[in-house]
């Protein structure tokens, strides 16, 4: 069994995480050790050995970045201007007074978390982006705030205080669309996380998280599931090849040459719709989510000619040149 598999069976297992998609908050247990997905040497690795910078990797207090300048050599040569690094001192003393340090796209970088979060989109039909936030102190990272995609969140050292507060706003898009979305008064879960404590939420629900003095690491699996916007975006490019939508619209026509042309607009529009539905659409979708095909650079080295093996004539052999 899988760490991923320990994680959703800690939620109720596959049938109840997915009926609690978008619906309902949920809090478990797994019993296997969380930092066999990630651990303090590995993000000690990946950000000396794969240069990380902004915006994969971003120190945060309080709700704001720190600039880049605040953490990184740019300036020990002139190659570091062009190709900075982090410079481990700045680092370590602005994450020792309590700053968080935030690292995205693990699922690009770290096996495991690789492992994972494509079991978690093998289950959810969704892109997955895992991200780690390291704190150490009882600062908090963000303001209280929700995000426009569900998340997992998997504790995997030390402790942090959550507080969830549920959605403000039934399904919100984003923070310019749902500027309204306001949180609610009182919590409906709260609590320190320990390791190997999971938290699934849906989009829109507002929540809190803070240091409680102690060092915390976690990770934060993120999908966006498709909604019914992404249906009728996709059916733009076939739209494109209705006349009736290719048309300009009769802005200077009669009522009844307006009402015709609507009409037939809406009659297209049923005809694309029953030959693209919304299954269909979320089962090209899900092709789309196939993992990527391994390089392999060796196969397209030219191969080298082998000598014929002893013993076998060779039929087209090569002509001695003529005598001069």
């Amino acid at each position: 069994m899988t760490s991923f598999d320990t994680i959703i069976r800690a939620l109720g297992g596959p049938d109840t995480f997915r009926a609690a998609l978008g619906e309902r908050h949920l809090v478990g247990v797994t019993p296997v050790d969380p930092s066999t997905l990630i651990s303090w040497s590995d993000l000690d690795d990946l950000i000396t050995t794969r240069r990380l910078v902004p915006p994969h990797l971003k120190v945060v207090n309080d709700g704001r970045s720190f600039p880049a300048s605040a953490y990184l050599d740019q300036t020990s040569s002139p190659r570091r201007r062009q190709q900075p690094v982090v410079d481990a001192a700045k680092l370590q003393a602005l994450l020792s007074k309590g700053a968080t340090l935030v690292i995205n796209d693990l699922q690009e970088i770290a096996p495991r978390v690789t492992e994972a979060a494509q079991a978690l989109s093998e289950l959810t039909h969704e892109r997955v982006q895992a991200n780690s936030y390291a704190t150490w102190g009882k600062t908090r990272g963000f303001d209280p705030h929700w995000d426009d995609h569900d998340v997992l969140i998997v504790q995997v050292e030390g402790q942090k205080h959550w507080d969830i507060f549920g959605p403000g706003t039934q399904a919100p898009l984003d923070h310019q669309v749902d500027a309204d979305n306001e949180r609610p008064s009182l919590p409906v879960w709260h609590g320190n996380l320990l390791p190997g404590q999971v938290v699934y939420l849906p989009r829109g629900w507002w929540h809190a998280v803070r240091g409680s003095g102690d060092h915390s690491l976690h990770l934060t699996f993120g999908f966006q599931r498709r909604s019914g916007l992404d249906y009728f975006r996709s059916l733009i490019g076939h739209l494109e090849h209705e006349p009736a939508f290719r048309e300009d619209l009769p802005a200077f026509g009669t009522p009844r040459e307006k009402e015709a042309h609507q009409q037939r607009m809406l009659g297209a529009l049923s005809a694309v719709l029953a030959n693209h539905d919304s299954q269909s659409f979320l089962d090209d979708f899900r092709q789309l989510l196939q993992p990527t095909r391994p390089l392999d650079l060796g196969a397209i080295a030219p191969s080298r000619e082998k000598a014929p093996e002893e013993g076998v004539v060779d039929e087209h052999p090569i002509p001695a040149p003529a005598a001069v």
